[in-house]
Formats: C-alpha cells, structure tokens, sequence
C-alpha cells in the first residue's frame, strides 16, 4: 500500500486514540505519536529471527530490526493486525503473540523523517525457519541469532540496527556489554 494512502493511529502517551492521519505526515520532521507494533520470533532454541529493513523502506532501509515491525491501522481488532502482518512477513498463520511491554520514543532518519512511537513488543516462540516464506518487498535479508551473540554483535555496532529494536532486545534482555542503551521515553 501506498505510504501517502495509508492511515496510522495517532495516540497520546497512555495509548489512548487520538485520531488518524497519514503515513507521512506522521513521519515528517520530528514525527507525530501513533501506535505501532514490534514482533519478536524465535525459535525452538530461543534464537531470534531478525529481518534486515528492505532497500525500499523510506526510514531505517537496509537497518537490521526484530522479526516484524508495523503500525496499527484504523482497525479495533489489533490482534488481527498482527497475525495478518506476520502472514504478510513471514508467510505463516501463527497464534497470538504473547504481549511483553510498551514503550514510546522518538528518533529521527538523515533528513528523511522520523518515527515518533507508542510501540507494543510482542514475542512469538517456536517458529522455525523452515516454516517462513519472507516477503521480499518487506525484508531484504533474514537471518536467525543466538542471544549472546546478539548481544555482542549489538555492543560491537548497534548502529546497524534500528532503534526501536535495541530498545526492545535491551528490555527484553538486558544491555549488551558496552552498549549505550538508546534513548526513549515512557
């Protein structure tokens, strides 16, 4: 769908809808608040599956991110919004997610925009790779992780992957030895 023809949540910092507006007013200059969503897949093993931001992504292109990252719609049935999604990703009909946290940040792209987030995190455990058909106009590059690893990849270079995940993963597991956590507020 087009970015200028698709309508996100704009909320206030409880979650609370405020109203809608584009995709791309919400992005310009330090963005406006609307509600999004972050998946986290892992295996059997508890390996993470991680998807690298598609070439065509306006913000954060080619960043490394959580399984799948999107924004609520003008729809009551969130949870439908996210299992439509992580079809639409991923290619494979999964349970509900079990819901982890929210947290809400701000951080701006070159001189492309910013996000501007109210963003649930969401784990979804048991999934195994052969079992995904990864869309390509979403994710360019897919691969799965052990945690530590992660952590030191993370500590090693976190600017390779987008905020709003290391924001997650360091909630979800704790700081990488070394690693500034990034800024957010809520």
């Amino acid at each position: 769908m087009s970015q200028s023809l698709e309508y996100l949540l704009l909320v206030d910092g409880e979650g609370r809808v405020l109203g809608r507006e584009s995709k791309q007013t919400c992005h310009q200059g330090e963005g406006l608040l609307h509600a999004a969503f972050l998946v986290l897949v892992s295996d059997k093993a508890g390996s993470l599956h991680l998807a690298r931001r598609s070439p065509e992504k306006n913000l954060w292109s080619g960043f490394w991110d959580g399984t799948v990252a999107s924004h609520y719609l003008q729809t009551p049935d969130r949870p439908t919004r996210i299992r439509d999604k992580v079809h639409q990703e991923l290619g494979i009909e999964a349970a509900d997610p079990e819901y982890r946290f929210r947290f809400q940040y701000q951080a701006s792209y070159q001189d492309r925009g910013s996000e501007c987030e109210l963003c649930d995190v969401f784990v979804l455990q048991g999934v195994a790779t052969d079992n995904l058909r990864v869309n390509p106009a979403e994710i360019s590059e897919f691969r799965t992780v052990d945690v530590d690893a992660l952590k030191r990849e993370i500590a090693a270079d976190p600017g390779v992957f987008t905020p709003w995940f290391l924001i997650a993963f360091q909630r979800l597991f704790g700081p990488a030895a070394g690693a500034q956590r990034p800024k957010s507020g809520g």
